[in-house]
């Protein structure tokens, strides 16, 4: 009987958890068993240019155990550490994260699924670029290169911002100098102040002589 041994471990708390598998599909499994949701649909490849499958526990359970790795998640890392038949793995592809399903794309993004997809529909995100009978496929680069633009522009928009609050002091500052002083207000009834003008200089007078 082959054994498939798969490792499952918390990224944060170090908690493990082993899964057994044998070829015959009987399983156990040790440790946390929270850490293994063997209820998960696994995409893997088929072997063909492009050509992938959705491969689930309950059908294929070595099969599944062979490709653990990739139930691996933001929280939970899964590597297969023994496998008694390793020539029946499944060829891995050059890329191996090349193919993205919709909640693997999301956790890329580290986002909801739901609000991965409304990017796509509204063609903010990069669109599936096949399908796995009805399940779309993302291609792994370009979704990578999509999260770090939004990364690089969610970075660059606080510091707009600073630099646009700037503006209105600067402007301010220049108008303090050009202030004019508003004239105090007069009383209802009293006539508008004459501007005065201007007297020519005035002569004075030669001394009078008087004689006794």
């Amino acid at each position: 009987m082959t054994m498939i041994i798969a490792r499952f471990c918390h990224r944060e708390s170090g908690a493990e958890a082993r899964l057994y598998v044998d070829d015959n599909g009987e399983h156990t499994i040790e440790g946390d068993v929270e850490l293994v949701n063997i209820d998960r649909r696994l995409v893997i490849p088929t072997g063909a240019v492009g050509g992938f499958d959705a491969v689930r526990f309950e059908t294929e359970p070595a099969r599944w155990a062979r490709s653990a790795h990739r139930a691996s998640t933001r929280e939970v890392m899964v590597e297969v550490i023994h496998d008694d038949a390793p020539q029946c793995a499944e060829a891995a592809p050059s890329d191996p994260g090349r193919r993205l399903t919709r909640s693997q794309a999301a956790q890329l993004a580290d986002m909801k699924p739901d609000s991965f997809g409304a990017h796509v529909s509204r063609g903010r995100a990069p669109a599936p670029v096949e399908r796995v009978g009805r399940t779309p496929l993302w291609d792994a680069k370009e979704v990578a290169a999509w999260v770090r633009g939004r990364r690089k522009n969610a970075e660059a928009a606080p510091a707009e911002e600073h630099t646009g609050a700037a503006e209105p002091a600067a402007s301010n500052e220049g108008r303090e100098h050009t202030h004019t002083p508003t004239p105090a207000p007069r009383a209802y009834g009293d006539a508008a102040p004459t501007p005065s003008t201007p007297q020519p200089p005035q002569t004075p007078e030669p001394p009078y002589n008087v004689s006794l």
